[in-house]
């Protein structure tokens, strides 16, 4: 089974302190099922523990555990369940916006003209949009070529690449974002 574990995929991650998370079937952790947020800590709710790890990133969450720093927690101090929507309202505007893009006429600006019908946007000028992307953060054309040329790299490319044209809520990226995303994970 490939588990996914909170701190192998993301060190950091808001930490959510409420009484109501002693319960399994709290509200909140009932909604972050609901919102296809999956389990990344397979250690078991601790009924004593009134807190839960979240990554809005990776879609997944972990139950807090007592006496265990699961991950660290992002500023450094737990917040309100209402604390977390307000946080995660701010990041769900901007869902499926590039990642600089702050509104729509910045959205089509990053994209640019030939991919702002998404429907029409052909695989091979998509890639060069992120290949142009991944140049403005100083990567040179034989660095991209080689880290493009990797198999899981081209994998998540071409998945980004099929979602963006399909509109899928949630799933595709634009080039930017997906350019965003590569050049954190780059080794």
């Amino acid at each position: 089974m490939n588990d996914v574990i909170i701190s192998k995929v993301e060190p950091e991650a808001f930490l959510i302190k409420d009484p109501s998370l002693k319960d399994i079937d709290a509200p909140f952790l009932c909604w972050l099922r609901e919102n296809g947020f999956k389990l990344a800590w397979h250690k078991g709710h601790y009924d004593v523990c009134p807190w839960v790890f979240v990554n809005i990133t990776h879609k997944i969450f972990a139950y807090g555990m007592p006496g265990i720093k699961i991950v660290q927690a992002i500023g450094d101090h737990a917040i309100t369940i209402d604390e977390f929507f307000t946080i995660w309202n701010i990041y769900a505007k901007y869902k499926g916006f590039d990642l600089l893009a702050m509104d729509e006429a910045e959205q089509k600006d990053r994209i640019g003209g030939a991919l702002a019908e998404k429907e029409s946007c052909q695989y091979e000028e998509y890639i060069e949009a992120v290949r142009e992307c991944f140049k403005e953060y100083g990567y040179s054309n034989e660095e991209i070529t080689e880290y493009f040329n990797r198999p899981d790299i081209s994998s998540i490319i071409k998945e980004n690449y099929d979602s963006f044209i399909k509109h899928d809520e949630g799933g595709g990226y634009s080039p930017g974002a997906v350019a965003g995303c590569l050049d954190m994970m780059y080794e």
